[in-house]
């Protein structure tokens, strides 16, 4: 259980640095195994921020730096993101593309990587980079990310913006053929799920290269972009959590309803 321990003391931390308030532990439960139930029970019974892009705080976010030392966080603005975003987000209008990761999921990502010192992290549809730029922000200086995108296109405005970043790999592949490639390569400590391949397709390939204690996080479960989803994605999406939720060997912390909708597993 020592690796179930460690991760859901990983997420307990990542959330109260995100959230700005603490999870308790449970007396006589020193493996961990109500966490989740604390985290949920302690979000949904808080006033989350309002992260909506019309109303963002002015304010930073609270920071894990202080339990998680030896950061290498990329400057960030007043607000508390990445100073790289305002570029990123402005290439990304001009492109027309509308699926970039909400600023929402990006700071819970940023607090997660912050929980893997030294880690190794995969993002799955790079997009134009806006989720890469938070996850490298929680990032240290020893903890690597692999990102990948079919599209050349919204890859080359994250490559602009995160090419010298020695941190972080950029791959222009298609995902399922690339999960299907890597089974049963090296691990990472936290897999983000940001497009078909790894969710909807391939989805115990993208499973399977979670580490014991390692995250899985899935976004976009709930509001999506007018036409940017196909006839049906609602059926799909109620089926990808039911069978998330019920696997053996994985703690669930359901967010939906909060963002876009977002699913963390912590694998045990």
């Amino acid at each position: 259980m020592t690796g179930f321990a460690d991760g859901l003391g990983d997420a307990r931390r990542a959330v109260t640095a995100y959230f700005g308030f603490h999870v308790p532990e449970r007396a006589g439960d020193p493996e961990g195994g109500d966490l989740l139930d604390d985290i949920g029970d302690t979000v949904h019974g808080a006033e989350l921020p309002d992260l909506d892009r019309t109303k963002r705080a002015a304010s930073p976010a609270p920071s894990a730096s202080s339990a998680l030392p030896d950061r290498n966080a990329p400057e960030a603005d007043a607000s508390g993101r990445p100073a790289v975003l305002a570029a990123i987000e402005a290439d990304t209008e001009a492109l027309g593309f509308t699926m970039s990761c909400e600023e929402a999921v990006g700071r819970l990502l940023r607090a997660l990587a912050a929980a893997k010192p030294g880690g190794r992290l995969l993002e799955l549809g790079t997009g134009t980079g806006a989720g890469t730029a938070w996850l490298l922000a929680g990032m240290d200086g020893q903890t690597t990310l692999d990102t990948l995108d079919h599209d050349p296109e919204t890859l080359a405005v994250a490559r602009r913006h995160h090419g010298d970043d020695p941190r972080v790999t950029l791959h222009e592949a298609d995902g399922g053929p690339w999960l299907a490639d890597r089974v049963g390569a090296p691990g990472y400590d936290l897999v983000f799920a940001d497009t078909w391949p790894g969710t909807f397709t391939h989805r115990d390939e993208a499973l399977s290269l979670v580490r014991r204690g390692g995250f899985y996080v899935v976004d976009d479960l709930d509001r999506q972009p007018e036409g940017a989803v196909p006839d049906g994605h609602r059926s799909a999406v109620d089926e990808l959590v039911a069978d998330l939720e019920s696997r053996a060997g994985w703690a669930a912390l359901p967010l939906l309803g909060w963002s876009c909708g977002v699913l963390v597993l912590v694998r045990t």
